[in-house]
This record gives structure tokens, C-alpha cells and sequence, in this order.
């Protein structure tokens, strides 16, 4: 119960990552302690998390979480947001989420991937999913007890993101280095959900003046 209502205990004490001895903490496999910038970022999305549901309650519709995450380097916004979507998949039965990097292989879907799976082979065994189906290497892992399901697909490959499909969690990495972002205006956002169980995330660095990524930020500010 604790760990479904707070993200931030079932992240730093559940969910495994490769650790990184650069930001203070020990090498291994297990949760990181959490830096400053994730610290801010899980506030940031508990406090529009609270807004959904006044919005909710009073007029019965919300459009859901939706994030620009406009960031420097090493700030670890997409592990937060990776712990995210699992978080959902393993507490509300029935998440569909999808993660989209810049490029296929092993640097793109394949890293998400490989994150995902490192952290759900290192579960408890009180909060291990049970069997994983399908389960195909950088392109789709599920959950048959909980009917969740993650679905990964690069931006560079040749049909549109997310095509036919609604996400409730969704996560973009790098998006200011993405060839076609227009992409995702005019196929991908609005095939997002308008509910409560929304969390879409889009995420990079910035990439200078004119374009689609300091387009939506300086709307979003």
C-alpha cells in the first residue's frame, strides 16, 4: 500500500537500477539514493498529480500529467520517469506504456529496454509481477496477471510514433534531437488519453533557438 501511494518509497527502496558511483552513491544494482533534480521532479508531478484529481472531482474530466522536462545532463529525469511507468504497470492493473529514445538498438530502445527488465528481474518477490508475456528484446514487455503492457519504438523508424494506439503512461527521451518531431504533435499527442490515469513525459536537452522542442517549452512556460 505504501509503495502504490508513494512513488518516491517505492523508488528508493524497490526499484533497482545500475548504480552510478559519479553521483555519491555505490556501484552496483539496487535503488539509487535519489539526487536534488529527481527529488524537485517527483514534487513537481505529485503537485499536478493532486490538481488531476480536484479536476476530477469537480468537473468529472482532467487532461492527466503531462510533462515537458526541459533539463541539463546527468539530472537522471529518465530513470525517474522510467521508475514511473513501471510504478504504474505494478500498482494499476490494465497500464498500456510506451517509451520512445531517439534511435532503435542498443543505445536507444535497447537501453530502456535493458533498464526495464534489470529492474523487474530484481523485484521483490512480494511485488514480482509474476510471469512476463511477451517479453521481446527492445520492442514489448507484459505482464499476463495484471494485463499491463510496455511497448518501445524509436523515432527514427519509418512509420509514425505510437500509430494507432493510446498510451496512458508515455515517455519521449531526447526529443530535441529527434529528425521528425512534428511527429509527435500530429500523431502521437493526441492519441493521449484525457484522463486521470494520464502520465506522458517528454524529455532532452536543450537544443538552441528555433524548432519544435524551444517551441513547446517557452509555450509550456
Amino acid at each position: 500500500l505504501l509503495c502504490k501511494a508513494d512513488f518516491e518509497y517505492y523508488l528508493t527502496r524497490y526499484h533497482s537500477v545500475e548504480r552510478d558511483p559519479g553521483v555519491g552513491t555505490e556501484a552496483g544494482i539496487g535503488p539509487a539514493r535519489l539526487l536534488e533534480s529527481q527529488r524537485k521532479f517527483i514534487r513537481d508531478l505529485g503537485r499536478r498529480e493532486e490538481i488531476c484529481h480536484a479536476e476530477y472531482a469537480k468537473h468529472k474530466h482532467t487532461a492527466g500529467i503531462l510533462v515537458y522536462a526541459h533539463k541539463c545532463r546527468q539530472v537522471a529525469f529518465t530513470s525517474t520517469a522510467a521508475g514511473a511507468k513501471l510504478h504504474r504497470m505494478l500498482f494499476w492493473p490494465g497500464t498500456r506504456a510506451f517509451a520512445a529514445p531517439l534511435k532503435d538498438g542498443p543505445a536507444g530502445t535497447g537501453e530502456l529496454y535493458k533498464r526495464d527488465l534489470l529492474a523487474i528481474q530484481n523485484l521483490s518477490w512480494w511485488l514480482h509481477p509474476g510471469e512476463v508475456y511477451p517479453n521481446v528484446k527492445d520492442e514489448e514487455i507484459g505482464f499476463r496477471a495484471l494485463s499491463a503492457r510496455m511497448s518501445y519504438q524509436a523515432e527514427n523508424q519509418q512509420t509514425g510514433i505510437g500509430t494507432g494506439t493510446q498510451q496512458d503512461v508515455s515517455h519521449l527521451t531526447e526529443v530535441p534531437l529527434w529528425s521528425y518531431p512534428q511527429r509527435i504533435r500530429y500523431s502521437f499527442v493526441p492519441s493521449i488519453p484525457k484522463a486521470i490515469s494520464t502520465l506522458h513525459v517528454q524529455e532532452g536537452t536543450s537544443a538552441g533557438k528555433g524548432g519544435y522542442w524551444q517551441e513547446v517549452t517557452e509555450d509550456c512556460r
